[in-house]
């Protein structure tokens, strides 16, 4: 007659796998051979604040409307026309289509602003791809990742919010339009999306951060990685 009570070992087994309810949140988590990781919906949160800090920081980053100067003439001030301008192109003069700057609109600071948006670009390219790859990676490196894709995501705040210094430099409030006459430069479209863009990426590393009891899962697996290479070197040399 065969056993109707499973052997203890095989359901022990059979547990590993299987994801883990939050009784309080009432959310799967991840599963992490009974140790549980992040509910799946605040890793769905972090997902969703990077995917929004990259859109608004890429659309910022090469759009021809990053600010926008208003030229005035006449005593009353009366306007005359606009000029949308972007870290890489935007209007010389008013009524004209947007253009990449000669040489002598770039000072040091759209430099700096144009620098920063590659930077940010290519790091947050890489942030995404990661967020895509670990779906299907195993929970180790998942854990693992997310700490380093949390820093990834303050950087990416940092250097967002360095394409700002647009805003001071020849381009904008450093114009001679702008200092030889009553005219001014204001925040368009695109410096709004960057500042939308650092609050997404700050939002995005901070819902990534590991919790202590992460971080010594992560520090417990790494020990017991290094065990397993220093035993199998033992092997090598042994045999």
């Amino acid at each position: 007659m065969a056993d109707e009570n499973p052997n203890m070992d095989d359901m022990d087994d059979m547990d590993d796998d299987v994801p883990i309810q939050d009784e309080e949140a009432g959310e799967a988590t991840a599963p992490i051979r009974g140790k549980s990781v992040k509910p799946y919906g605040a890793a769905l949160i972090s997902v969703m604040f990077a995917a929004f800090a990259f859109i608004c920081s890429t659309a910022s980053s090469y759009s021809c409307s990053f600010v926008r100067l208003s030229v005035r003439v006449g005593e009353s001030g009366s306007t005359l026309g606009f000029m949308t301008r972007g870290i890489w192109g935007g209007q010389v003069t008013p009524f004209r289509t947007c253009s990449k700057y000669s040489g002598d609109y770039i000072d040091a600071l759209t430099r700096t602003s144009r620098a920063f948006s590659v930077l940010v670009t290519i790091l947050g390219t890489m942030c995404m791809l990661m967020v895509f790859m670990l779906y299907s990676a195993p929970p180790r490196l998942i854990r693992a990742s997310m700490i380093s894709m949390g820093n990834s995501c303050m950087f990416c705040c940092l250097f967002q919010g360095l394409t700002l210094c647009l805003i001071p430099s020849n381009l904008c409030k450093g114009s001679s339009i702008v200092t030889a006459s009553t005219s001014s430069c204001e925040l368009d479209i695109g410096a709004k999306l960057s500042i939308c863009a650092v609050v997404f990426w700050f939002f995005a590393g901070c819902t990534m951060a590991p919790t202590p009891d992460e971080m010594e899962m992560v520090r417990e697996e790494q020990e017991k990685f290094i065990a397993e290479v220093d035993a199998a070197k033992a092997e090598v040399d042994r045999g």
